[in-house]
């Protein structure tokens, strides 16, 4: 009905209505529509000179039916650009306002010097003392133990006091914009020796003593950084907090040779992973590239313990050899340090360096096994330099 209504009203408007066009009638065509509806009121047919008009002219222009939904005037919105703009979270998983007026990385409240978005990477050198509790003793070895030989010699050997030594730590991860974490990928190396001299070793008199240690630390973390505001002076500013898989090994060896002993030696292997949790912490300072760091880092290390033995001896003018090694057992051995010290950002690069200095403690506690317990503490001051890339 309304295309019927539609139809009635175009054929009753003027041609240059219906046509939708400011255009002029033709004299001709008047003339030919007029007589066309005399002879058509009057019976008669229309002449064959008389001119007949245009279809086109007669139908209206589609466009001109749409409807057509104009804003009002004040309420016209901007050029559409194509870009929606995202929505960010912030520390809290909570949306920002696409109104936000920092870009994302770039929000002081969220990113300070020294704490940049994007691929890093670093080296971290630590000079450590290793000090090492042990009491292995191959006179613990029993019936179910593997070994062969006779030990002459079942007392508990010494470690001796061993050399300070840097500790290499190399780290990579990626750091997310506006709170939204980080990886980070960690490896350290230890290794020490030391020597001297043990006093009454066996009959022939003293002994030359040797010690070295091992060892391999793996930590995988996923981090996230808070800032806090409003707070006393002496909470800290930024806080971060990590979860991850930490893999870690050690291993040290005790040897011992005199003049009847020919050598004897003892040792404890152990290797092993679990999970780690850090919290870290910043407070700032009147120079915003400046900070006070610290941090605590604990990780359960399940594993595989086991100590090992052997034996060199002249007996009866004879030369007479043992080996053996406990059963090993599976143990949890937690892994605890601290640490703290002070960074600085220099306005290089676009602060794309960071430089630290301070001081750690770390203890491996109570690694057990038939053969004794063993305790590992690693402690001394450190460098550190990062790279933003």
């Amino acid at each position: 009905m309304v295309f019927a209504a539609l139809a009635g009203a175009w054929a009753a408007a003027p041609t240059c209505v219906r046509a939708g066009k400011d255009v002029a009638l033709d004299p001709d065509d008047v003339d030919s529509s007029a007589t066309e509806s005399e002879a058509e009121s009057s019976g008669d047919e229309p002449s064959e000179s008389a001119a007949v008009p245009k279809v086109e002219s007669l139908l209206p222009d589609p466009e001109k039916l749409i409807p057509q939904f104009e804003p009002d005037v004040g309420q016209a919105g901007a050029p559409d650009s194509g870009f929606t703009p995202p929505r960010w979270l912030d520390q809290n998983y909570q949306f920002l306002n696409e109104g936000d007026p920092y870009l994302p990385g770039q929000d002081p409240f969220r990113e300070r010097p020294g704490l940049p978005v994007g691929w890093f990477a670093g080296v971290d050198l630590y000079v450590v003392h290793p000090e090492i509790d042990s009491q292995v003793n191959n006179g613990n070895l029993g019936a179910g133990d593997l070994f062969h030989g006779t030990f002459t010699n079942s007392t508990q050997l010494p470690v001796g006091d061993m050399n300070w030594t840097v500790m290499p730590k190399v780290h990579v991860g990626y750091r997310f914009e506006n709170g939204l974490g980080e990886f980070i990928a960690s490896y350290r190396y230890l290794q020490a020796d030391s020597s001297g001299t043990l006093s009454n070793f066996d009959a022939a008199g003293a002994g030359q003593l040797n010690t070295r240690t091992q060892a391999h630390v793996l930590d995988l973390v996923y981090a996230f950084s808070d800032r806090t505001e409003g707070l006393a002076w002496y909470f800290p500013t930024v806080r971060r907090y990590g979860v991850g898989l930490r893999v870690a090994s050690w291993i040290f060896d005790t040897t011992a040779n005199g003049g009847q002993v020919l050598e004897e030696r003892a040792g404890n292997v152990f290797i092993g992973g679990g999970p780690v949790l850090l919290y870290d912490w910043i407070w700032t300072t009147h120079w915003p590239s400046v900070t006070f760091n610290g941090g605590i880092d604990a990780a359960g290390v399940g594993g595989f313990n086991y100590q090992r033995y052997a034996e060199t001896a002249l007996v009866a003018g004879s030369v007479q050899s043992a080996r053996g090694r406990t059963d090993g057992s599976g143990t949890a051995t937690p892994i605890l340090g601290v640490w703290g010290g002070v960074s600085w950002v220099p306005d290089w690069r676009n602060q794309a360096f960071k430089f630290s200095a301070g001081y750690r403690w770390e203890r491996w506690i109570n690694l057990p096994d038939a053969g004794g317990q063993n305790d590992l503490t690693l402690q001394g001051p450190f460098v550190r330099g990062e790279f933003r890339f």
